[in-house]
């Protein structure tokens, strides 16, 4: 995965669009998963979005997507499979890559 990054002064700024950084935040990468944590306003489109930015031209990224940070695993592991049933339960959403596609889990508590 591709991490973009630009230095100013000393101050080391991420590439990311400035409105997904204002409703999401990656919370943990590893090679293919990305964990993402989304305002509970955030809609299916900025999802998206976000996790194009986020995997950027890696065809084996995987997102995570929850609405509440205290929900996501504390670390993303190597494989899908390997996050705990318990916290993928509590998921929203889950971008693929290399398919282009959202899945959504559940939808969210209005």
């Amino acid at each position: 995965m591709r991490k973009h990054y630009i230095t100013i002064g000393g101050l080391t700024l991420s590439l990311v669009a400035p409105s997904v950084l204002a409703t999401c935040k990656i919370a943990s990468r590893s090679d293919n998963l990305v964990l993402m944590n989304c305002a509970v306003s955030t809609t299916s489109k900025e999802w998206v979005e976000a996790s194009k930015l986020a995997c950027d031209k890696d065809t084996t990224c995987n997102v995570w997507i929850w609405g509440e940070e205290m929900l996501l695993p504390t670390t993303a592991p190597k494989t899908d499979s390997e996050i705990p049933k318990s916290l993928t339960s509590k998921a929203l959403a889950v971008w693929a890559n290399d398919s282009a596609s959202l899945l959504t889990l559940k939808a969210k508590n209005k």
